[in-house]
This record gives C-alpha cells, structure tokens and sequence, in this order.
C-alpha cells in the first residue's frame, strides 16, 4: 500500500493489536472514513509465495485470522452485524466440523490433524460468543 504522509499524519499508522491479518482493511476503512481516496492499481504486480508465513502454524493462523477479523467487525461495524456474523460464523464451524470428521472416518485426515482442527475450530467458536 501507498499512503501520503498527510493520510498517515491524519489517520494514524497500522493498528497494532491486529496480528498477521486485516489490519490493512482496517487501515484502508480509516483512511476512507478520514475522507482520503482508496485507489486499485490493476497493472501493479505482486508475487505472493501463498502460505510462506503461515506453513508451519496453520492452526493458529486460522485462528489469528477470525480473531482478527472479530476485532475489524467490532471495531468497524454495529452491534447487530457482529451479532449476524458470529452466528454465521459457528455455522460455517458446525459444517467444517462435520467434513473434518467425514474426511477422517474416511482415512483422509489424520488423527493428529483431526484433533488440531477441532481444537482450533473450538477456539473459534470460543471467540464468536464474545
């Protein structure tokens, strides 16, 4: 991302208490709200090396990223769209679940990874009833 100064001077740097995910959507909304322009640049080209910094924690990055994205939806939205999603949310839980314990019945999923997801599954979950 690219930020003039005074975008930075007004809005303030990255939120700090956002770890490894959304805190450039976080940033991104301050800066509209603040009244700056958010620009897309379809001609800028980046390579991603997808799971680089995430390979070897996969559990805990899944749930780093719904804590993350618990605290954008409470920072940035209303009390009854964080209610909205954290139902949606176990739902999609509730399904995730059920095809992690298809998949290991079926010998496609190890018990060791079995019992990682349900773990951070149960941490999620855990966070949506806050």
């Amino acid at each position: 991302m690219m930020v003039r100064r005074k975008a930075l001077d007004e809005v303030d740097a990255l939120d700090e208490g956002f770890f490894m995910y959304c805190e450039e959507v976080d940033w991104a909304m301050r800066m509209r709200r603040a009244g700056w322009g958010i620009y897309c640049v379809p001609a800028a080209e980046v390579v991603h090396y997808a799971g680089q910094s995430t390979q070897q924690f996969r559990d805990e990055m899944f749930v780093a990223l719904w804590r993350s994205r618990f605290r954008l939806f409470s920072k940035h939205c209303g009390a009854w769209y964080n209610w909205a999603v954290r139902r949606i949310v176990r739902l999609g839980l509730w399904r995730e679940q059920d095809k992690a314990r298809r998949a290991k019945q079926a010998g496609r999923l190890g018990a060791d990874e079995w019992r990682r997801r349900m773990m951070a599954y149960r941490r999620v979950r855990e966070m949506s009833n806050g």
